[in-house]
């Protein structure tokens, strides 16, 4: 278990597990960050390992990828990162950098990447240098949405692998869900499971309603397993931890639809129905436990004649069940 305390910030979360903080900008998450890596106050312990932050920053085990991603000037990347391997004893390193897309920038100089290959590096370097924890700080901020999602996978799986824990920042909601087990919320100081986090932010946003369900194992010939249940579902990588299922993409039955090239169709209970505009609501749904979300119009809550407590039936496309 971590324990981590510093100017009224207590964390506690499992070891081997992501921790997410989501913040305004300027509230000092880059500002916490910096004191992690290089500061001399405050405690941060992981089982019985001594205080780290008591430790000189180069014998603290961290891996830093900052906001900016500096790398070593005048360098040529292969150069930076076999010497990183060589001092942290990194032997497979070369793997990695293939998976992160980096193997065709091995011998460019750092000073001529772009800020997502930058980023892509950097991320590489704090993999190699961490033993305890990674430190994140916007670390895929200058790529895709796409492309920020399978490096994080990659990074996520690494950590998995060499019982990693991680502090991530971000400003995008979907990093965090990608990859967080925890979410820290730098206004209200308080630290939730990613569940509850998700939650919130769909009162808070619910226009963007989507479920976000954890997956039982590895992705399989176009299926997946949530909850023991067995889904249909669009391309995912190996690596996807979790779906998300947008409210736009599922539709409300009051009778078990038959056969359509609509593949997953679920027995849920209406939970909640609440009005984002005068055309359209939000219907949240329970699934042996999970939330699933409908966009709706009220027209649509008069003809089926929804209410809180009734039991329906949603569904929702393969193609709909997208990575989160």
């Amino acid at each position: 278990m971590w324990q981590f305390e510093l100017d009224g910030q207590q964390w506690r979360w499992p070891k081997g597990e992501w921790l997410g903080i989501s913040g305004p900008s300027g509230c000092g998450k880059t500002q916490l960050l910096t004191r992690i890596a290089c500061g001399t106050s405050g405690w941060l312990q992981c089982d019985q390992h001594p205080n780290l932050l008591a430790l000189p920053s180069h014998k603290r085990g961290l891996g830093w990828a900052a906001q900016s991603a500096p790398l070593w000037p005048n360098q040529q990347v292969q150069a930076m990162l076999g010497t990183l391997a060589k001092r942290h004893q990194f032997n497979d390193w070369q793997s990695i950098a293939h998976e992160l897309h980096i193997t065709p920038l091995l011998q460019q100089y750092s000073d001529t990447l772009s800020g997502g290959e930058r980023q892509r590096v950097a991320l590489l370097a704090a993999v190699i240098c961490a033993k305890h924890l990674l430190l994140l700080d916007e670390p895929v901020s200058a790529l895709d949405a796409n492309a920020a999602r399978q490096v994080l996978s990659v990074i996520h799986r690494i950590a998995t692998q060499r019982q990693l824990s991680a502090i991530l920042v971000s400003h995008q909601w979907h990093d965090l869900t990608a990859t967080c087990h925890w979410v820290y919320h730098w206004q209200s100081n308080t630290l939730s499971t990613l569940a509850d986090a998700h939650r919130a932010h769909v009162l808070n946003h619910p226009s963007n309603a989507c479920a976000l369900w954890p997956l039982d194992g590895k992705p399989h010939d176009g299926q997946v397993l949530v909850n023991g249940h067995r889904l249909e579902c669009g391309p995912l990588a190996p690596s996807t931890l979790r779906i998300r299922i947008d409210a736009h993409e599922v539709s409300i039955a009051r009778q078990q639809p038959g056969p359509s090239s609509i593949a997953n169709t679920l027995k849920v209970t209406v939970t909640d129905l609440s009005h984002i505009s005068d055309t359209s609501l939000i219907a949240t749904l329970d699934w042996h436990g999970y939330e699933l979300y409908a966009l709706i119009t009220p027209k649509a809550v008069t003809t089926l004649g929804l209410e809180k407590g009734l039991s329906v039936f949603a569904q929702f496309k393969a193609h709909a069940a997208k990575p989160a």
